[in-house]
């Protein structure tokens, strides 16, 4: 669910979450 918000408006906390 939270992923879903992160590539509407986040690309840079996607980054993040992958790490």
């Amino acid at each position: 669910m939270e992923e879903s918000k992160i590539k509407g408006t986040g690309q840079q906390q996607q980054k993040d979450k992958r790490k």
